[in-house]
C-alpha cells in the first residue's frame, strides 16, 4: 500500500501535466507517444471519463461538487461537451425508471438526510446547541439545508478563486471540498472519509489520517440500546481534526513565505 501511495503521489507531482481524466492512457502514451484518437473532434478518453463520472454520481451525488474545478482545466468549450455527456448518460440511466414515485422517493431521501438524520456531526452539533439555547427547539429543519447551502457556496468560491490549474491541485480542491462538506454535514459515518484519505496520499496533508483514527470512536454509539452518542468523544474527534488542519495550514503558510523570500 505504501508503494502504491508513493506511486500515486509521484504521478500527481509529474510536471508533464498529469490528468486523472487521461489515466487509462498513461501506459499507451508512454509507449506510443500518441494522443487518444478523437471522436468527432472530442477526446475519446474524456467521453469515457464523463460516462464513468456519471456512474459515480448515479451512485452518490457527492462527486457533483468536483465539477466546478474541471472548468478551469478543461476550458469552457470542452467543459460544455463534457457536462453534456454527463447529462445525456444520466438521462439514459434513469429514464427507464423515471416516474412520479421515483421522484417522490428521491425527494423524501434528501429530506430525511438534511432534516432528520444526525450522527457524528461537527459544526452542526454546535449550531444545534446554539439553537437549543436561543429558541429552545430542535433546528435541524432549518440548519440542515442552511449548512448545505453554505457548503455549496464555499465550493463555488473555491473554484472561482483557484489560481493553480494543475491536476495535482485538482486533488487538493477535491480534498478541501470534501472537508468543508463533512465538517458541515449533519451525518458523518466513518466510511464517508475514505475519499478524503485517498486525496491525502496525493496532497500530502495528514489530517484525513488523523480523522480516520478518531472517527472510529463514533462506533461507541452502538454500545447501548437505544443508541446514544457520547458527545465528549465527538468533541475530541473534531478538536483533533480541526487542530491538525490549523497546524498543517500554518506549516504550509510558513513554507510558502520561505519560498517567496528565496
Amino acid at each position: 500500500m505504501i508503494k502504491a501511495g508513493s506511486r500515486l503521489k509521484a504521478i500527481a507531482d509529474d510536471s508533464s501535466g498529469f490528468s486523472p481524466l487521461s489515466a487509462p492512457n498513461l501506459h499507451r502514451e508512454a509507449v506510443a507517444k500518441k494522443r487518444p484518437l478523437p471522436i468527432n473532434g472530442f477526446n475519446r478518453t474524456l467521453i469515457i471519463s464523463a460516462i464513468s463520472f456519471t456512474v459515480a454520481v448515479s451512485t452518490k451525488l457527492i462527486p457533483l461538487m468536483f465539477l466546478p474545478f474541471l472548468i478551469r482545466r478543461l476550458k469552457w468549450k470542452t467543459s460544455l461537451v463534457y457536462f453534456s455527456v454527463i447529462v445525456v448518460t444520466f438521462s439514459i440511466l434513469f429514464i427507464p425508471f423515471l416516474n412520479q414515485q421515483l421522484l417522490i422517493q428521491w425527494g423524501s431521501s434528501l429530506q430525511l438526510y438534511f432534516r432528520h438524520f444526525e450522527f457524528n456531526a461537527g459544526i452542526y452539533y454546535l449550531v444545534r446547541f446554539i439553537g437549543f439555547q436561543t429558541v429552545s427547539e430542535h433546528i435541524i429543519q432549518q440548519a440542515g439545508f442552511g449548512l448545505a447551502a453554505v457548503t455549496f457556496i464555499s465550493v463555488l468560491l473555491l473554484a472561482a478563486r483557484e489560481k493553480d490549474s494543475s491536476w495535482k491541485h485538482f486533488f487538493a480542491m477535491m480534498q478541501w471540498s470534501l472537508t468543508i462538506y463533512l465538517l458541515l454535514a449533519t451525518t458523518v459515518h466513518p466510511w464517508y472519509i475514505t475519499t478524503l484519505v485517498l486525496c491525502s496520499v496525493i496532497t500530502g496533508y495528514r489530517y484525513p489520517l488523523v480523522w480516520s483514527l478518531f472517527i472510529a470512536f463514533s462506533y461507541a454509539t452502538y454500545q447501548t440500546i437505544p443508541y446514544r452518542e457520547n458527545l465528549w468523544l465527538v468533541l475530541v474527534e473534531y478538536a483533533a481534526v480541526i487542530g491538525t488542519i490549523v497546524y498543517e495550514l500554518h506549516l504550509h503558510l510558513l513554507k510558502s513565505k520561505s519560498i517567496s523570500r528565496e
